[in-house]
């Protein structure tokens, strides 16, 4: 697997090989995604608006964060909004989950949980979206849903699409996979309401910049630290998001 990945940045013997795959990969999607928009495959709209943020590629490109700031800036406008997430890495046996501070990670994921303790608002997980957002809004009555990751999931209706791009990766060679990155092809890209790029934007996209300059204990407990105060000291780096090397430029870490 980690060789296909490798192969997505250009064009070699195995992005030939996989090719077929791709074709057929680009034209399952799209045929499900005219079933959706006739009718033909069920739909669900929710009694409130609802704001879907999600990518073309495979891999993170800055959905987080968006989805972070998004809800404070609505918290800020005096709106109460919730977050619908697939709850990915989590081995809860019941879904949608009700995701709280305190929950433990292994049962919602660490982008549940982390959503939920950075924005305050209902975070519901669960890879039924529409089952998600019904019972978060049954429950807690917020005026408006955020849906993490959720641009493919067409069951859901949504009012907004906000689609993120890597600045750095782009849409590697511009293939579906398994012959390259994209769950869809760059059309998609002509149907969204906004595209927000995670480092170098071009002509109409908006820049998103995210830094931080912190380091905070796993264990919560000790006092925050400044990245600065790890100079001239060796450190091991782990990264878990889906670009490592946007972590460790961020954090000014070099790679030995």
């Amino acid at each position: 697997m980690k060789r296909i990945q490798q192969s997505w940045d250009g064009w070699g013997p195995l992005t030939l090989l996989l090719l077929p795959l791709a074709a057929l990969f680009c034209l399952l999607v799209s045929v499900r995604r005219q079933l959706y928009r006739q009718g033909l495959l069920p739909s669900s709209k929710l009694a409130v608006p609802v704001v879907i943020v999600g990518n073309l590629t495979v891999g993170g490109t800055g959905k987080t964060p968006v989805v972070v700031w998004l809800a404070r800036w609505l918290q800020c406008r005096g709106l109460r909004a919730g977050i619908l997430t697939r709850g990915y890495g989590g081995q809860s046996k019941v879904w949608p989950l009700r995701v709280e501070p305190d929950t433990p990670v292994t049962q919602a994921g660490d982008e549940a949980l982390l959503l939920r303790r950075r924005t305050g608002c209902p975070v519901y997980a669960g890879p039924d979206r529409v089952q998600a957002g019904r019972q978060l809004l049954a429950e807690q009555g917020c005026d408006i849903l955020i849906c993490d990751d959720g641009l493919q999931h067409y069951a859901l209706q949504r009012d907004l699409e906000l689609l993120v791009i890597d600045g750095e990766r782009r849409f590697g060679n511009g293939l579906c996979l398994p012959a390259g990155p994209l769950r869809e092809t760059r059309k998609r890209l002509n149907s969204v309401d906004l595209l927000i790029t995670n480092g170098n934007a071009l002509a109409g996209e908006h820049p998103l910049r995210v830094s931080g300059d912190m380091a905070l204990a796993v264990n919560g407990m000790r006092p925050h630290r400044s990245l600065a105060s790890f100079a001239g000291q060796s450190v091991e780096a782990i990264a878990g998001i889906g670009n490592p090397e946007r972590f460790f430029s961020l954090a000014g870490v070099p790679r030995g």
